[in-house]
């Protein structure tokens, strides 16, 4: 690892005499999970102006994280062929330290894998040291597909990937399916996995070849209207909601849940949706109450003969599994993201 001053800086212990660069802010079609706007830039903006006004009315710490991280990076990949034997990974993140509920190969990380005959294989992840934030990182590879990661918790100022020069470089064109949509609280958005790869939407994205958006954040999934507005402008397979660890109280939860749905519903009207109760390893009674106004959504909409399906999170774990995978009362651990992808994936396929 190598730490800069500035990304313009030249390389001191990674020779570039030979490395062409690519401004992947430059290259819209390198990037997956981003929201893609009829600029030739990369924004990595998935919160809308509207949303950053609506969600001020929830307080301050919900005002203050989505500040933070509206444009985060959680559920982006890069996804390119090269046959390089080296990868220079180059970049200038926004945050130098790392975030609360998980390592700094999560928030800060680049998780790199390499794709053969279809099947993803985790090559490393590249993270820099408390802080940092401007580094410069070289991986061998072999020639082939890779898929990158991109940091959960964080934001990307800039960001160049180098190749050798005369090495072949082109985006893949391997959209089989549209998008599916996650829109979540901080477990969602990957908080404690181990690596921005194991948050349970990128699990999901592995197993089932979807391409993901997820538009989750941390104390901001309040059902927030213009994020539902914006859901349901997007071209899309399915929506995932996983709004239940966000809400305020109980009779806020009842008031706004169910019209969460009915809203991205009348724009989906034959869209599979997907509901998801709480995670709760304490027993925390309100989140019983809130699973329960869940199941309400649901139950009505299957009488009303919607494509709805719904996903009881705390139904794919023991009691005595917890101690191992719960990391708090709520947020789970690589084991636990894999059992969420998983389920979510039977619900898909």
């Amino acid at each position: 690892m190598e730490y800069l001053n500035s990304i313009e800086d030249p390389l001191k212990k990674i020779a570039e005499a030979n490395i062409r660069w690519v401004d992947i802010l430059d290259r819209p079609d390198l990037v997956r999970g981003s929201l893609r706007t009829a600029s030739d830039q990369v924004d990595f903006i998935k919160f809308p102006y509207e949303a950053r006004q609506e969600i001020i009315n929830y307080g301050k710490t919900a005002d203050a994280e989505m500040k933070n991280l509206y444009r985060n990076t959680s559920g982006c990949r890069l996804m390119f062929f090269t046959d390089s034997k080296r990868i220079v990974i180059k970049a200038h993140l926004k945050r130098k330290w790392g975030y609360r509920k998980m390592n700094l190969w999560n928030s800060a990380g680049f998780d790199i894998y390499e794709i053969h005959k279809g099947k993803y294989v985790h090559k490393t992840v590249v993270a820099p040291n408390e802080g940092k934030n401007i580094f410069a990182e070289q991986i061998a590879c072999r020639a082939g597909e890779v898929c990158i990661y991109m940091p959960t918790y964080n934001c990307i100022e800039k960001l160049l990937l180098g190749i050798d020069a005369n090495a072949a470089f082109k985006g893949i064109d391997d959209e089989e399916y549209l998008p599916i949509i996650f829109y979540g609280h901080s477990v969602t958005e990957g908080a404690a996995a181990s690596r921005s790869g194991n948050a349970f939407p990128n699990i999901f994205q592995r197993i089932t070849k979807h391409e993901i958006i997820n538009l989750s954040c941390s104390s901001c999934c309040r059902g927030l209207e213009s994020m539902g507005k914006l859901i349901g402008k997007l071209n899309c397979s399915a929506v995932v909601i996983d709004y239940t660890r966000n809400a305020a109280n109980v009779d806020v939860f009842k008031n706004t849940h169910e019209k969460f749905y009915m809203q991205i519903r009348k724009a989906h009207p034959d869209k599979l949706i997907i509901l998801m109760t709480s995670s709760n390893f304490n027993d925390w009674k309100e989140y019983f109450d809130y699973d329960e106004i869940v199941k309400e959504t649901y139950y009505r909409a299957v009488d009303r003969g919607e494509k709805v399906r719904l996903l009881d999170v705390m139904g794919l774990f023991q009691k005595d599994e917890y101690s191992l995978i719960a990391v708090d009362g709520s947020h789970i651990n690589d084991i636990g993201m894999y059992r969420v992808a998983e389920a979510l994936a039977k619900l898909v396929l």
